[in-house]
């Protein structure tokens, strides 16, 4: 009832995605159950526990006991129960995960083999913008040629392609602001990245996917194309798919080179290993915390 009649107001699509999957993954099959009135703090204390124990994010909890307290309060509103039984629980904790970040042994190998392998040659300038900015998969999807200035050698960031799911919005893919504020930026492009985007340029492979440009609300309020990288299929990217790309060379590269040192690595690691690398070679933290969009630079830190 909270998520069709109050989720949406004032929240993000994407936010309201996360907290329906978050219910749907923990609750509904568990106290979801349950009378509403009936449930008590006890009862989500063990729905944190059972998640540790199934060695789920320290994220993941928090997002789920964000949502859960959302909808108590909603309740607690609409007088249906008495307080809020999330308000005092406390998350187990898992201690801080230490940030991975590629090796420059391997980064070397991966760009070398990808560049050289006509298959996967497509993909070269896609994974040197992820590595040489930093940014998120979804802003790297959004892209658009429009947003990288040759003359100024910038590149703005002010979108992300998100997904949503089509029986509800009508829709699988969509464009729409970026995480926060503070992740719009324009970020100086440095002259490694730039050459490799004229000749990408230059190579002429379009993307043709047109994609909606939606609100935080998820309705469409106009269409967006031009986008720098596309699939061999000349279609926009979006997370799964380019995880599976990255995949696909991680596969045929042991298949190719058995003893090579290369391991598996995601999208999300490229942008710590940026960090860590601009930290080593003495970045400003500021800058650094400014050109991956981070509202402060604690995070950063």
């Amino acid at each position: 009832f909270w998520y069709i009649t109050y989720a949406k107001s004032g929240r993000k699509a994407t936010t309201c995605r996360t907290y329906r999957d978050s219910y749907n993954a923990h609750i509904r099959k568990g106290i979801g159950k349950k009378k509403i009135t009936k449930i008590t703090k006890e009862d989500c204390q063990k729905v944190f526990n059972d998640m540790l124990y199934n060695n789920l994010s320290q994220y993941t909890l928090a997002n789920l006991k964000s949502c859960l307290k959302v909808v108590f309060d909603s309740a607690v509103d609409e007088d249906i129960v008495l307080k809020n039984p999330i308000c005092n629980i406390k998350l187990p904790h898992k201690g801080t995960k230490k940030r991975k970040i590629v090796k420059e042994k391997v980064l070397t190998e991966f760009f070398e083999y990808v560049k050289n392998k006509p298959v996967f040659s497509i993909n070269y300038a896609a994974l040197a913008f992820l590595f040489n900015t930093g940014c998120r998969i979804g802003e790297l999807c959004a892209i658009t040629w429009s947003d990288v200035d040759f003359e100024c050698n910038t590149i703005t960031i002010d979108k992300s392609l998100n997904r949503y799911r089509k029986e509800e919005y009508g829709f699988t893919l969509g464009i729409a602001s970026t995480k926060s504020d503070s992740s719009n930026r324009t970020i100086k492009m440095n002259n490694f990245l730039r050459e490799i985007l004229l000749q990408h340029k230059l190579q002429g492979k379009k993307c043709i996917s047109i994609i909606p440009f939606v609100n935080d609300s998820g309705k469409i309020i106009g269409e967006v194309s031009g986008f720098v990288f596309a699939n061999s299929r000349g279609k926009v990217w979006c997370e799964p798919s380019f995880l599976k790309m990255l995949n696909r060379i991680f596969n045929q590269y042991n298949d190719d080179k058995p003893n090579s040192e290369i391991y598996k690595f995601v999208p999300h690691e490229a942008r710590h290993t940026y960090t860590g690398m601009a930290y080593s070679a003495g970045a400003d933290i500021k800058v650094v915390s400014f050109a991956l969009g981070h509202k402060s630079v604690t995070t950063t830190a």
